[in-house]
């Protein structure tokens, strides 16, 4: 357990990710809206941006929209990464 790294979610990657995987699909962000039943777009536009993320509801519910692993939508900060930002 010493070992024991603490993930940290790259927004802005993870953001990108969500976006060029529905791209890929021919899903519009309106479309992730009406799925979601979410009252507006801008939401999605947030997480396609990094400002934010998913809720781990809205995650899974991606996930199972785009058939993979929530794993598989994450993109992880490196370890080099995390300790710049703790400095």
């Amino acid at each position: 357990m010493r070992n024991f790294q603490f993930p940290v979610i790259d927004k802005v990657s993870t953001g990108n990710r969500l976006r060029e995987e529905f791209k890929k699909r021919g899903i519009s962000a309106r479309e992730v809206q009406e799925l979601l039943c979410m009252g507006s777009t801008q939401t999605i536009y947030d997480w396609y941006i990094g400002r934010t993320l998913p809720s781990l509801d809205n995650m899974v519910a991606l996930s199972r929209v785009l058939e993979c692993k929530v794993e598989d939508l994450l993109v992880f900060q490196s370890v080099e990464e995390k300790g710049e930002q703790g400095k």
